[in-house]
């Protein structure tokens, strides 16, 4: 996703195909996921709040909300390490902009307060 400056269309492919449900959640472990793994989570979320067609937070819900505290600490960390290019941080950004306009998902609310 790097190398194609993020391009939507790329996104929008790997939502169609569910990866973040069948591959970055499943497999997500806070203490060894790269910043590339959290970001591309990161990215596949905005997509569901964008196209809002589907709750961008069923998946995480149903398939591990108990990896969420992990995965929010990472991406905190992840901006603290200041190794983000500019284009990165607005996703990141907008991530968080999903979570606090997400507090009545529990495990959302949990992180944010």
């Amino acid at each position: 996703l790097r190398d194609s400056n993020f391009q939507s269309s790329q996104v929008m492919t790997l939502e169609f195909n569910s990866y973040l449900e069948r591959y970055l959640w499943p497999f997500f472990e806070a203490e060894k996921a790269t910043g590339a793994h959290c970001l591309s989570i990161a990215l596949l979320i905005n997509e569901k709040v964008r196209d809002g067609s589907v709750s961008a937070w069923e998946s995480i819900a149903t398939t591990g909300k108990d990896k969420f505290s992990g995965y929010f600490e990472r991406m905190l960390n992840l901006w603290k390490d200041g190794e983000l290019a500019l284009r990165e941080k607005t996703f990141v950004v907008q991530f968080w902009i999903n979570c606090f306009q997400s507090l009545e998902q529990d495990f959302v609310r949990g992180q944010v307060s």
